[in-house]
């Protein structure tokens, strides 16, 4: 199973990854793989900072991708978060949750239920909906004030959002594998068959994997850049990016 051989590969990443007691505390994923213009933007920095390999994102930072860009971070040792070009989203933990803001673009979450302790969730949180999963494989899209969920893998519970209070309300759905819903502002919430192919083709631009494997199971990440055909691949230096 590929999955042990990914989850030593990140302690390795995770040890190299020199943080403070300070740090700890607001740090809340670790880059493992990232293409093109990946920046973090944070309310002390006026100007956006780039994003390199193995560099912590923080909780009160908003991480953006741009064009042809993608990024993807391990999530607290147990999922992992994967961005599309021109996506924007913010990390946060409280107790046992972790919360993903998603404003726009699309990202891909695939949370190892094994990982997952009793009581911790993660939720994508979005405009109009929130999707909670405790060990599933889901795409988050958001586009003009519309979100979609589909889900690839386990299962995934779904409520719309207040826009006065910005918290779940009315009943909630649960969507299974190869399930999607769309959320406007208004309007029932009516769970649907994904359409012919479309978690083929989310399984591929995400590079998610085995979409058949096992339920709760995390895909291998992105691989870091081949090393060339001559000479030793040397990994990046350690992030020193600080809270």
């Amino acid at each position: 199973m590929r999955y042990p051989r990914h989850m030593a590969v990140v302690a390795l990443l995770l040890a190299a990854q020199p943080i403070g007691t300070a740090a700890q505390s607001s740090l809340t994923g670790v880059v493992t793989a990232l293409q093109g213009s990946v920046t973090a933007t944070r309310s002390s920095v006026p100007e956006p900072v780039p994003l390199q390999l193995r560099d912590g994102v923080f909780a009160d930072e908003w991480i953006a991708t741009g064009e042809n860009a993608f990024a993807r971070i391990l999530l607290g040792g147990k999922a992992i978060v994967t961005m599309q070009e021109r996506s924007s989203l913010q990390i946060s933990e409280e107790l046992s949750t972790s919360t993903l803001v998603v404003t726009e673009g699309r990202i891909a979450v695939a949370v190892a239920r094994e990982l997952t302790k009793t009581g911790e969730l993660i939720e994508i949180k979005t405009p109009t909906a929130l999707a909670t999963s405790r060990g599933a494989v889901v795409v988050a899209g958001v586009a003009k004030g519309v979100t979609t969920f589909t889900v690839v893998r386990g299962l995934v519970d779904v409520a719309r959002i207040d826009p006065l209070s910005n918290r779940a309300m009315g009943p909630r759905v649960m969507l299974r594998a190869h399930q999607q819903v769309t959320i406007p502002a208004t309007g029932l919430l009516r769970p649907l068959p994904a359409k012919a192919g479309a978690v083929q083709r989310l399984d591929g631009e995400f590079q998610l994997g085995n979409t058949e494997g096992p339920a709760g199971s995390v895909p291998a990440p992105l691989p870091v850049a081949p090393a060339p055909a001559t000479g030793k691949h040397r990994p990046p230096p350690a992030s020193k990016r600080v809270p």
